[in-house]
C-alpha cells in the first residue's frame, strides 16, 4: 500500500531513472498514477518469472540476486544498478532476497511502454556465462563484467527502415524496382548505393543517377551488404573518445574481412562473394552492444586494455543474440558465434571458415592483432582446401580489388 507521502516520493523516484529523461512532466505524473510502492519484511524471495507484468526499481534496503543456488550480483539503493529495474529480464529461477526489509517502486510494464517504448530504442537481454570476479581489477572492470556476464546486455534494435530493406532483398522473388522504391525514401542509403555503384569497384563508361540502376548494376546481395554497412557505421555514436576510437576500428576491421572475404570467395567458387561480404561484415557485431554499454562508463578512458578483455570474452555470445534478434539466416549467426573458434571441429567449410582465413590475412596485412594459430594450422584452411594454395599470392594478387572494395564500402 502506498504511504500518505507515496506519490510525492514515488515521483522523485521517477526523476531520477535515466529511462524517463525523453518524456515530459504531464507523461511522468500519468506513469505516477500507474506506479505504486510496496514493501517486504527481511528475507523475502522475489521471483523474476512472478513480476513479468511489472518493473521493480529498489528504493529501499538491499538485496542479492540469486540464480542457480548462486548469489549473481548485489545492490543496494546507493548502488548504480538501483537506477534500472530490478528485473531485466524475466527467466524462472532468477530471484532477488531482500537481506532487511525491502521497499521496491513497482510500475505497471505495459503503461511504463505506453509512454517510453516509443521514445527509446527498444531493446531485449541476454543471459551470458558466468564470471568469476578478479579481487585485484579496477572497479570499473568489474561492474562492467557483472553487466556482460551475471547480468544481461541491452541489445540494440536494428533501424526499422533498415530491417524493411533487409527482408525484402532477401526475399527469393524480389524485384528490383520494388527494391529500388523502398531504398527511394531514404536519402542517405540511396546516395551511398550510387556512390558504390559509381566507385572504381564497378564504374563503368556511364555514371548511374538512378537508384534502379545501381542496384542493378551491383547486384542485390551487394545491396544489402551496403545498407548493412550503413547501418553498422551509424548505429550509435560514442561520447568516450576511447570507445569512438575503438568503434572505429571494428568499422575498419569488419569492411578490411568483408572485402578480403569477398575475394576469396571469387577463388574458391563454391561461395557466394556477396554473402561472404555481408558475413565479413557482421562477424563482429556482438562489440557494438558492449561499446554502446561501456559508453556509459566513462573512466573507460583509462582502462581500454581491460576493456579489450571483455570485448575478447564477450563478442561471440552477444553477437549470435543480437543476429537473432535481428532475424539474420543461421549462417550468419554461425559467423558472428564462431569468427575466432579457431579449433572448431565440423565436416564441410562453411562462410565462417572462410571468415577466420580472412581474419588472419587481414592480420598479415596489418590489421588488429589476434589470438590465433598460424595459417597453416587453422583447421578452416584444411576444410577450404587451401592448404596446397599460396593464399598470400592470391591476396597479393587480388589487393588492387580489394582496396577498390574497402573503399566502396568506407564510403557509408
Amino acid at each position: 500500500m502506498t504511504a500518505p507521502d507515496g506519490e510525492l516520493k514515488i515521483v522523485e523516484k521517477l526523476l531520477a531513472l535515466h529511462e524517463l529523461d525523453s518524456i515530459g512532466d504531464v507523461a511522468l505524473l500519468n506513469l505516477a498514477h500507474n506506479t505504486r510502492i510496496e514493501k517486504y519484511p527481511p528475507a523475502t524471495i522475489l521471483r523474476a518469472n512472478e513480476h513479468r507484468d511489472r518493473r521493480l526499481y529498489l528504493l529501499e534496503g538491499s538485496v542479492d540476486l540469486v540464480a542457480d543456488n548462486k548469489i549473481i550480483q548485489s545492490l543496494d539503493v546507493n548502488s548504480e544498478r538501483a537506477a534500472t529495474p530490478l528485473f531485466r529480464i524475466h527467466t524462472p529461477g532468477l530471484t532477488a532476497v531482500c537481506h532487511g526489509a525491502g521497499e521496491f517502486l513497482s510500475i505497471d510494464d505495459s503503461v511504463f511502454e505506453y509512454y517510453v517504448g516509443t521514445a527509446q530504442p527498444s531493446s531485449s537481454g541476454i543471459i551470458v556465462a558466468e564470471y568469476q570476479q578478479d579481487s585485484g581489477e579496477p572497479e570499473i572492470i568489474t561492474e562492467a563484467r557483472l553487466d556482460f556476464t551475471h547480468s544481461e546486455v541491452d541489445l540494440p534494435s536494428m533501424p526499422e527502415f533498415a530491417h524493411r530493406i533487409y527482408d525484402i532483398l532477401r526475399q527469393e522473388d524480389v524485384d528490383i524496382r520494388q527494391v529500388a522504391e523502398v531504398i527511394k525514401t531514404d536519402p542517405i542509403i540511396s546516395v551511398r548505393i550510387i556512390q558504390v555503384a559509381n566507385s572504381a569497384l564497378y564504374r563503368t563508361n556511364v555514371a548511374t543517377e538512378n537508384i534502379k540502376d545501381a542496384i542493378a548494376r551491383i547486384g542485390l546481395n551487394s545491396t544489402r551488404a551496403i545498407v548493412m554497412s550503413v547501418v553498422l557505421k551509424n548505429l550509435f555514436t560514442a561520447e568516450s573518445p576511447a570507445i569512438h576510437r575503438l568503434f572505429k576500428n571494428f568499422y575498419q576491421h569488419s569492411i578490411r574481412v568483408a572485402a578480403i572475404a569477398h575475394t576469396l570467395a571469387k577463388q574458391l567458387k563454391t561461395f557466394n562473394p556477396d554473402e561472404a561480404l555481408l558475413a565479413g561484415l557482421i562477424h563482429d557485431i556482438g562489440l557494438v552492444p558492449i561499446l554502446v554499454e561501456a559508453d556509459h562508463h566513462k573512466r573507460f578512458d583509462e582502462h581500454e586494455t581491460e576493456l579489450e578483455n571483455i570485448l575478447h570474452e564477450h563478442t561471440a555470445k552477444i553477437g549470435a543474440a543480437l543476429l537473432t534478434q535481428w532475424d539474420f539466416e543461421e549462417v550468419f549467426i554461425c559467423v558472428a558465434r564462431n569468427a575466432e573458434n579457431w579449433d572448431r571441429q565440423i565436416e564441410q567449410a562453411d562462410y565462417c571458415d572462410l571468415i577466420q582465413v580472412a581474419q588472419l590475412h587481414c592480420m598479415m596485412l596489418g590489421g588488429r592483432k589476434l589470438e590465433a594459430p598460424p595459417i597453416s594450422e587453422l583447421p578452416a584452411v584444411k576444410r577450404l582446401g587451401l592448404a596446397s594454395v599460396d593464399l598470400e599470392s592470391i591476396i597479393q594478387e587480388a589487393k588492387h580489388d580489394i582496396h577498390e572494395m574497402v573503399n566502396a564500402l568506407s564510403l557509408s
